[in-house]
C-alpha cells in the first residue's frame, strides 16, 4: 500500500484501516493477505498501519492517522440524520426549529465528540481497561461540549438565531480546536507507550 512513497511527500494519511488479525470482536480483522497471523518487529505485534508507517518513516514522511476519527464522525452524523428528524416529528417540534442553526450546532458538537472519543478510545485500548475507563476519562473532558450542546440545541429548537448562543458556539469551536490539537500532540505517544 505504500508503493511510490518517497521524500517528496509532505505526509501520508491512513484512512479506514481495519483491525489486525486476532483482534477480539473486530470486523474483518486480518493482516495483509493469505494466512498471516501476526507481523512482529522486535517482539512488537503490528497491524498493517504499523508497518506502513515504518515504510513512511524510512523516508521521513509523517503519518496522519485519520481513519478512526473520520469513521466515528461518519457514524455519529449518520445516526443524527436518522434520529434528529424522527425526534422532531415525535416531539412535534417542526414548527419552531431553525434547521440551519440546528445542523450547525449538531455538526460542531459532533466533531468535538468524535475527536474526544477517538483520542480517549486509543488511550483506553492501550491501557487495556476497555469501555469502563473510556467512560471515566471521556465524561469530564466532554462536559463543556455537552453543556454547550444542550444550550445551543435548546436555542435552535426554539427558533432563536445563532447569535443568541454565540458564546456557547465559541466554547464549542474552542473545544473542537483544543481537542484536535491535543490529539495531534499526544496521539503518537499514546500509540508508542506500553
Amino acid at each position: 500500500m505504500m508503493e511510490g512513497v518517497d521524500k517528496s511527500f509532505g505526509a501520508v494519511v491512513f484512512v479506514g484501516y481495519h483491525a489486525k488479525a486476532g483482534t477480539p470482536n473486530a470486523i474483518l480483522e486480518h493482516t495483509s493477505t493469505g494466512n498471516v497471523v501476526d507481523f512482529s518487529i522486535n517482539g512488537v505485534s503490528l497491524p498493517e498501519a504499523g508497518y506502513n508507517a515504518l515504510v513512511a518513516g524510512l523516508y521521513d514522511v509523517p503519518v496522519v492517522f485519520a481513519g478512526k476519527g473520520l469513521a466515528s464522525l461518519a457514524v455519529l452524523l449518520a445516526l443524527e440524520l436518522v434520529l434528529v428528524p424522527l425526534t422532531l416529528i415525535f416531539f412535534d417540534a417542526t414548527d419552531t426549529v431553525s434547521l440551519g442553526a440546528l445542523a450547525l450546532v449538531l455538526l460542531l458538537h459532533t466533531v468535538g465528540l468524535a475527536e474526544l472519543g477517538t483520542l480517549f478510545g486509543a488511550v483506553a485500548s492501550r491501557l487495556g481497561r476497555g469501555e469502563a475507563l473510556l467512560a471515566i476519562l471521556l465524561l469530564p473532558a466532554a462536559t463543556p461540549l455537552l453543556l454547550s450542546a444542550v444550550q445551543c440545541t435548546k436555542g435552535a429548537l426554539a427558533g432563536d438565531p445563532l447569535s443568541e448562543n454565540a458564546r456557547w458556539m465559541l466554547v464549542t469551536a474552542g473545544c473542537d480546536v483544543l481537542y484536535f490539537l491535543v490529539a495531534l500532540l499526544v496521539f503518537e505517544s499514546v500509540l508508542e507507550e506500553g
